[in-house]
């Protein structure tokens, strides 16, 4: 917890603006909301990435008190498959908590490729019903590169596009377009931001 605290007092004194907890799973660290909390004291915007299973109406009541922004799970298909074992199916009760009781942004995301392209649109459905910002991916190889994009996929991503409420412009998925289209996006740097990781490890990777 010290060291992470360190990081994070780092971060402040590089003028970050926003900082994502990120894992493996942030949720089994004993002290992860009172990481939230500390990134939110340092001045900086907490958001956070889980999967999303140890979520309870408590956790999420002390996240709304930590001040967290933001959270971040993914769901790839409907039902789990040899691909992917996040799905709408395992997740539906957490996010039904979420939307009772988080006063925090919620975002969705949904990996296209890895599982039949109407499962993406049936998740994006469901959790745009429910009131969060869905976001999507594109699936990559294990080297990182994208696979190939399939019609199927094209419509979509067109599809969930066009279901309405969207995040905003710094949590958004515009990138997604240009990168079925080109296959690169030409990122741009918005006035001297800059976006890095850093790992387990504390080494940090543009």
């Amino acid at each position: 917890f010290e060291t992470l605290q360190e990081r994070i007092d780092h971060l402040r004194r590089l003028r970050t603006v926003f900082v994502t907890l990120t894992g493996g799973e942030t949720l089994l660290h004993p002290q992860a909301i009172e990481l939230v909390a500390y990134v939110r004291d340092q001045g900086m915007v907490p958001l956070l990435n889980t999967n999303g299973y140890l979520l309870t109406r408590n956790k999420i009541e002390a996240l709304n008190d930590a001040g967290l922004f933001g959270l971040q799970i993914s769901i790839d298909n409907v039902r789990p498959n040899a691909t992917s074992a996040k799905s709408l199916k395992t997740i539906l009760p957490k996010l039904r908590l979420l939307a009772k009781h988080a006063r925090f942004r919620v975002r969705i995301n949904c990996v296209l490729g890895s599982s039949p392209a109407a499962e993406a649109v049936e998740v994006a459905r469901t959790v745009i019903g429910l009131g969060f910002d869905m976001n999507t991916s594109l699936v990559r190889g294990e080297d990182g590169t994208l696979l190939p994009v399939s019609d199927e996929m094209r419509a979509a991503y067109e599809t969930i596009r066009g279901m309405g409420k969207r995040a905003p412009s710094f949590l958004d998925d515009e990138y997604t377009r240009p990168l079925m289209e080109n296959g690169e996006s030409d990122w741009k740097c918005r006035a001297g931001a800059r976006t890095f990781h850093v790992d387990e490890y504390g080494l940090v990777h543009l």
